[in-house]
């Protein structure tokens, strides 16, 4: 149980970071001095990072150890939240965008059968009454 209550930290930062940019929105179209239309490309690219990085990322990845490219996938996540935190630009905003992102999505494929791994046979489908 343990190990699968792990994976909750991760699904919840995943899931704040995508959709509490758009809150901000405003407030970081500001900040970077565009308007809130091109602010939006944030969160557009970022879908598309999801879209379009995570199956390359996916297919390359899960010949490998599932625990260690989870760790690393979630490194990745942060790196990129960070660049979204300290930069100074539309572009490092994009960039960390794209790479946390990229990662989210890859967190999922291959965090998935892991969780189901680790649920005893069972408890796995149950149907309700």
């Amino acid at each position: 149980m343990p190990r699968l209550l792990s994976l909750t930290p991760a699904a919840y930062a995943i899931g704040i970071s995508e959709f509490v940019l758009v809150g901000l929105l405003p407030a970081i179209a500001a900040d970077v001095h565009v308007d809130i239309a091109t602010g939006g490309m944030l969160v557009t690219f970022y879908a598309l990072a999801i879209t379009v990085g995570s199956p390359l990322l996916t297919s390359r990845l899960s010949r490998y150890d599932s625990r260690m490219m989870l760790t690393g996938l979630m490194t990745l996540f942060a790196l990129g939240n960070l660049a979204v935190a300290v930069s100074p630009n539309l572009a490092g905003l994009m960039a960390g965008r794209i790479i946390a992102g990229a990662a989210h999505g890859t967190v999922f494929a291959l965090g998935a059968p892991v969780a189901a791994s680790l649920v005893p046979r069972r408890r796995r489908v149950r149907r309700s009454p």
